[in-house]
């Protein structure tokens, strides 16, 4: 919120970018409930998982790998079709809105000091003291 209030052009746009959030929740509402009726296509997923899992694969990193490279497309598609003004804007809107969930985490209380982790990983950290292979690597 803080990198928005700074840069009119984001504090601008940011209550549009809600709004078709809330929206967008909206809509993945209606998706559940179509997906609901394609049990089929979820019981043949199922069924390779079960083979993945019988070859030796682990379920939830291959769920992990399907899942990030699906988002990975998404992101990917937005820009596509920007014409120059467009993609220049929209470049400008990310780098001042910041990274997925960077916002979400400042206004949380979080990042005060750069670092968007909660604070008990940091303490994590902290109590484990220094890694010796990043000084060996320095």
């Amino acid at each position: 919120m803080e990198h928005a209030a700074a840069n009119s052009l984001g504090a601008k746009a940011l209550p549009f970018v809600e709004q078709i959030e809330a929206i967008d929740r909206e809509l993945e509402t209606l998706t559940g409930e179509h997906m609901a009726r394609c049990k089929a296509k979820r019981e043949e997923k199922k069924t390779i998982y079960g083979e993945a899992k019988d070859a030796g694969l682990g379920t939830r990193p291959l769920k992990g790998i399907v899942k990030q490279r699906k988002l990975q497309r998404k992101i990917e598609a937005i820009p596509a079709d920007f014409d120059i003004d467009e993609s220049a804007t929209y470049r400008e809107l990310a780098e001042t809105l910041g990274p997925l969930g960077a916002a979400a985490a400042a206004r949380a209380g979080y990042g005060d000091d750069g670092d968007l982790r909660p604070e008990f990983l940091k303490r994590q950290e902290r109590e484990r003291g220094p890694d010796p292979l990043d000084a060996a690597l320095s």
